[in-house]
């Protein structure tokens, strides 16, 4: 059907929650594609992932057709690039408004939440417990969680499965990376919503994920144990 070959570059499986995203929706589109990955923050590896990707970042999807390399960047864009190159792959829900609320809270995963981004930075490896959480962060974990309760009550297909939006689709993908950052920091969930991450920890990519994650050699001091008992975490963000 297609006789470009595929590339996507990532960086740290323990650390880097963008390239989880585009690394999953590879996974998804059953595509023969080939992985790269860069770690991340050393000098020569940070500028050989500029001379690959004119934005230098990751993720990236590279697509060689007709002699030419092309660059896909971003996850979001992937994933839609992706959802164009195997449109007989199911990626977003079916119904209009599911669909709609699906790329609506994608969209919003992918350009808010800033407090948790900043105070739990990913990194699967890891459990933290015995400390709180500020309001500000509390406020962005709240919200997660009412898109996460909003989709499985009123859009969701629960007979096709145990995600957002029943079947797993492109809203899993932009959020399997917090529900690892729940995971890490210790984040109380109701009975649902523990259900729902369980499903998403539990799925076969993210379990392939976080095997990788294991086998990793390189750690970076700065995302690691970086947490005592009785800290507040997000404090004056």
């Amino acid at each position: 059907m297609n006789a470009a070959q595929y590339e996507i570059i990532i960086g740290n499986y323990r650390y880097s929650s963008w390239s989880m995203r585009g690394w999953l929706a590879a996974q998804h589109s059953g595509l023969p594609i080939v992985v790269q990955r860069i770690a991340l923050f050393t000098e020569d590896n940070m500028a050989k992932l500029r001379d690959l990707v004119p934005s230098g970042l990751v993720p990236a999807l590279v697509h060689h057709t007709g002699g030419a390399r092309h660059v896909v960047s971003d996850s979001a864009a992937i994933i839609d690039f992706l959802a164009r190159l195997t449109p007989d792959i199911a990626w977003w829900p079916e119904d209009l408004a599911a669909y709609g609320y699906a790329r609506t809270i994608a969209a919003e995963m992918h350009s808010g939440f800033p407090v948790l981004r900043t105070a739990c930075p990913m990194n699967v490896m890891r459990t933290y417990s015995g400390h709180s959480f500020a309001p500000a962060l509390q406020a962005d974990i709240d919200k997660v969680t009412e898109r996460w309760t909003t989709a499985r009550t009123h859009y969701a297909d629960i007979e096709a499965g145990p995600y957002l939006f029943g079947a797993w689709s492109g809203a899993d993908i932009m959020f399997a990376p917090v529900v690892t950052r729940f995971k890490t920091y210790g984040v109380p969930l109701n009975g649902d919503m523990q259900a729902y991450a369980d499903a998403v920890l539990a799925h076969p990519d993210v379990r392939r994920w976080h095997d990788l994650a294991a086998g990793e050699a390189e750690t970076l001091p700065r995302y690691e144990d970086v947490i005592t008992p009785g800290a507040v975490l997000g404090e004056g963000l």
